[in-house]
């Protein structure tokens, strides 16, 4: 157990969309060095609950602490030491790829211009290429590489592998890796791809109608229950 404030603290967070409870008292903790796997069945409440912790969404009640601060009181060093992948973004789309890159590099000091470069070669990506013109799954890579050069404390990716190719899922599930077990990073990310979790996530959460129905090592569930994420997350989520 760290020393160290939670990365990411949630206690009671309700969110209520006219008839439909999105989030419903949902309270965590996340500690550092952490690699969570968020499960839900689509509309359990996932993007929901990460919109709330990052403080892009307002709860209704509950309180959210982000590096061992109130949400919105965390300051610029604190935001750079944060990146964020939605499911779609559109950020600088008039831009050239290399372009906006550049312009993000200027944003963090902690930039690590050769892990950028890498990944752009690694993926074929043409750093002269306007983004609107690149694949959904190109875009997604530009922002997958966004969010990693700043080598931050902590990551968020909200189904990151939605729109990547099985050799880029696998490109960037090392590099989650490596940024968690190198840099001592904080990751938390959503997905529906259960091999991936199982394969990198040291901790899983299960949502279900907006609700927290598991938070766990993923080792210690494996242990004790013999059953594969599969099977609890059909079990649970039934």
């Amino acid at each position: 157990m760290s020393n160290l404030p939670a990365v990411v603290e949630a206690h009671g967070l309700t969110k209520r969309y006219k008839d439909h409870m999105a989030l419903d008292g949902v309270s965590l903790s996340i500690e550092p060095g952490t690699v969570l796997g968020l499960l839900g069945r689509n509309g359990a409440g996932k993007s929901t609950l990460i919109e709330c912790l990052l403080g892009l969404r307002q709860a209704d009640s509950g309180e959210v602490r982000l590096f061992g601060k109130p949400a919105s009181q965390i300051d610029d060093q604190d935001k750079a030491a944060l990146s964020y992948v939605p499911q779609q973004g559109d950020s600088l789309n008039w831009m050239k790829v290399g372009e906006a890159l550049k312009f993000f590099a200027s944003l963090y000091p902690t930039w690590d211009s050769e892990l950028a470069e890498r990944l752009l070669q690694r993926w074929n990506l043409d750093s002269q290429r306007l983004i609107h013109s690149l694949s959904p799954g190109q875009r997604q890579q530009v922002a997958i590489i966004r969010a990693l050069a700043p080598r931050p404390r902590l990551l968020v990716l909200d189904e990151p592998a939605a729109a990547l190719d099985p050799l880029a899922r696998r490109e960037l599930l090392r590099e989650i890796v490596e940024l968690a077990s190198e840099h001592g990073s904080t990751v938390v990310f959503s997905t529906h791809i259960l091999s991936d979790l199982e394969r990198i996530a040291s901790h899983v959460a299960l949502i279900h109608q907006g609700q927290l129905r598991l938070y766990a090592e993923v080792d210690q569930l494996k242990d004790e229950l013999r059953l594969s994420l599969e099977d609890l997350f059909l079990e649970l989520a039934a």
